[in-house]
């Protein structure tokens, strides 16, 4: 787990060698353990490496062929890298490191880019050079766990794992795209590749970008509504109960057991809920010396007590992380200034917290249980929809034809985004400020590809999980990547290895939602394992208290996201007021605000964080 950085002038003035090293050193968090640099013409490529497998110098990157034809740079884990050198071994390569680094690049050579990802079972972000071709190859994980970034500056390309590099380069504007700032406030997040800088772009969850010297080809090997065989989806829904509850038995235990793989302290993230208290009861079968935390926030939302009667259960040491107000607030402009966005997520830096408290553990890597929701439907409104769709299909026969014509033409358009309860105005808005059509389009395309799965809740469960997979997912991993690489801490997430993702993708929806109970195949697998109370328990989604930042809409008087929004200073005060009564959209304003002040003004997140805790509680 690491930091990347690539600079390609090509053919521009050298970058000066200072502007690199700081450059570099703007990731030093991502990788406190080792730095090292390679040069070929006019590429660079730098590296932090936050050491967890092979701690000697067998894992020191970029790795470069001695010749020069071949360099890499990688940031996250392989975890089928032990059987992928075992296939290479036998075609004649050869390994002086015991971990994966060395493993991808020795692919990456005998494959190409290609191929080699397609073998590849973990999480990754990596530049590839290859001097025969004179490209860079750009790629990403299959659902983005790890980050990648590009900014085409001039004839330079600059790639990173992180925003805050390209600010260390003087050709690099900062600037704000508006765009994905109006589509965040209006729609809490955006997708890959849009960001709220302008002219810096994310490579997409299963990305393959190859970067030459007249420009960039921006593809996918990994696209999920193209890897949805949904002959077998429709076919599942005849499986026996308990048949599907032991095949994802068979393919989560495994998974746990690969991620833990480390030559470092690690442990696990037990909230008490059924996701992360499984991951932790399969995790404790192999380390018996396991520890878990959880963060223990101030007033009725700790999940703690739920965690420590888990923790119990199971016979593993909770480590319980205090968060209160005044940490909380405190710690919300560094939050910012790691996630280098706005965020919908309060609990951002609840998550930080734990992972500095981790990594002062001398803890290095920590097991959760993201990813669970989006592909096992555990999210309260993907069963909403599909109740409200079932329940439309009912209503259907009672409409006349030009009504259900008119209603079907709605439905094809954007069928999740204007599904029941949603007024066609929304989308006519979002129509008009162009926010993000391309998730519109996505939802139809989802819709027209699962019309096999004939009953209309059954298709909008399905169809809704892999949007989730897309969107919400994306920004659950940036915050999770943020937050532990913030603190020197790497996240591993053992549901998204390939063999859950692809049986999550294929599970049936009557096996995601049985007899009114979400998640059910994963509540039927935890059985074996946890309390009858933590299998029955409601979602809580690491709840941090509105109450934490009332008061705080204060802040956004006379203050830099009015600026960027551009509304009327002359009824600053009543809006300000409707802010402060809506907590949702406060949270998200306020983080516009320390987001500009931030990254467009060069405040301090430290600074920053005294200034939020000096805002009054309450209205």
């Amino acid at each position: 787990m690491c930091g990347l950085l690539a600079v390609w002038d090509r053919g521009a003035p050298a970058t000066a060698p200072g502007v690199l090293d700081r450059m570099l050193a703007a990731l030093a968090h991502r990788g406190p353990d080792d730095a090292g640099t390679w040069r070929g013409g006019d590429l660079f490529l730098g590296h932090r490496r936050l050491s967890i497998l092979d701690l000697g110098p067998g894992g020191h990157q970029p790795m470069a062929t001695p010749d020069g034809r071949a360099a890499l740079v990688y940031n996250g884990e392989v975890y089928n890298y032990r059987a992928l050198r075992v296939e290479l071994e036998a075609l004649g390569e050869s390994f002086t490191s015991t971990g994966d680094a060395q493993v991808l690049f020795g692919a990456l050579r005998r494959y190409g880019p290609r191929a080699t990802v397609e073998r590849l079972d973990g999480m990754f972000a990596f530049a590839w050079y290859d001097a025969r071709e004179e490209a860079l190859w750009l790629a990403r994980d299959r659902l983005g766990i790890k980050p990648l970034h590009v900014a085409v500056v001039g004839a330079r390309v600059l790639v990173a794992s992180e925003v805050k590099a390209f600010l260390e380069h003087p050709e690099f504007a900062v600037r704000p795209d508006m765009q994905a700032l109006v589509a965040l406030v209006a729609r809490s997040r955006v997708d890959a590749p849009w960001t709220p800088f302008e002219g810096v772009e994310t490579v997409p969850p299963g990305g393959l970008w190859r970067v030459d010297r007249r420009g960039i080809e921006r593809g996918r090997w990994y696209d999920l509504i193209e890897r949805v065989e949904v002959d077998r989806l429709v076919a599942g829904r005849a499986r026996r109960p308990a048949e599907v509850v032991a095949a994802l038995a068979d393919r989560l235990a495994p998974s746990v057991e690969r991620h833990l793989a480390s030559d470092v302290p690690l442990a696990t993230m037990c909230s008490g809920g059924v996701d992360s208290s499984l991951v932790t009861a399969l995790a404790r079968r192999h380390r018996p010396d396991l520890s878990a935390y959880v963060a223990d926030i101030a007033g009725q939302a700790s999940e703690a007590p739920a965690a420590a009667a888990v923790a119990r259960h199971l016979g593993v040491a909770l480590r319980p992380v205090p968060v209160d107000r005044e940490a909380w607030l405190r710690t919300w402009p560094e939050a910012i200034w790691m996630r280098e966005a706005p965020s919908f997520h309060p609990s951002d830096a609840a998550h930080l917290l734990v992972a500095r408290r981790c990594r002062a553990d001398g803890v290095r890597v920590l097991l959760t249980g993201e990813g669970a929701d989006e592909l096992l439907g555990g999210y309260r409104w993907q069963v909403r929809l599909a109740r409200e769709w079932a329940a439309r299909g009912r209503r259907r026969w009672l409409m006349g034809r030009g009504r259900r014509a008119r209603r079907a033409e709605r439905e094809a358009f954007s069928p999740l985004a204007e599904g029941p309860g949603r007024r066609e105005g929304d989308l006519r808005e979002r129509l008009c400020a162009g926010l993000q059509m391309a998730r519109e389009m996505r939802g139809a395309a989802l819709w027209e590809r699962l019309a096999p799965l004939a009953r209309p809740g059954e298709r909008a469960l399905a169809a809704q999980g892999l949007e989730d997979l897309h969107t919400h997912l994306e920004s659950l991993l940036l915050r999770h990547d943020r937050a532990g690489m913030g603190a020197g801490l790497e996240m591993r997430v053992p549901f998204l290895s390939n063999a859950v993702i692809d049986f999550g993708l294929h599970l049936h929806p009557r096996f995601k939602l049985r007899r009114g109970v979400a998640k059910w195949a994963l509540r039927g697998v935890a059985a074996a394992h946890l309390p009858r109370a933590t299998i029955r328990a409601r979602k809580r989604g690491f709840p941090v208290p509105p109450a934490f930042h009332a008061g705080t809409a204060r802040l956004l008087r006379r203050g830099r996201a009015g600026e960027l929004l551009r509304w009327d200073r002359a009824h600053e005060d009543r809006l300000l007021g409707r802010v402060e009564a809506n907590s949702t959209l406060r949270y998200l304003l306020v983080g516009v605000e320390l987001w500009a002040r931030l990254f467009l003004h060069g405040e301090r997140p430290d600074a920053l964080g005294e200034w939020v805790l000096g805002a009054p509680a309450g209205p």
